[in-house]
């Protein structure tokens, strides 16, 4: 059987790091507008640039997740694919030592 342990564990891994990231990114930009104030018409300009950048780098980030998800959910489906014709191949042969179902 599948084991996707692995595979969990550096989900939800990446996920602390990426909430991290995030957490950590909003509280040094907090920081930034505070100890280097500068005119209201150029910070706001400077938090439009920013968050634009942010959003643009998260579509690109949710772009390659989705990427990825796709192709494990056909990595499965091939997995799942060679297991079931495995099994009826075994099981076709068993059928033909045996042709009368008896042990």
């Amino acid at each position: 059987m599948y084991d996707n342990s692995d595979l969990n564990e550096g989900l939800t891994r990446g996920m602390s790091s990426a909430t991290g990231f995030i957490i950590g990114a909003l509280v040094g930009a907090s920081l930034a507008l505070l100890m280097a104030p500068a005119p209201g018409h150029e910070t706001r300009r400077r938090v439009g640039s920013t968050v634009r950048r942010w959003k643009d780098q998260m579509g690109d980030g949710i772009n390659r997740a989705r990427s990825a998800s796709g192709q494990l959910r056909d990595d499965l489906s091939d997995a799942v694919n060679q297991g079931r014709d495995a099994f009826q191949r075994s099981r076709g042969g068993q059928e033909m030592q045996n042709p009368t179902g008896t042990p």
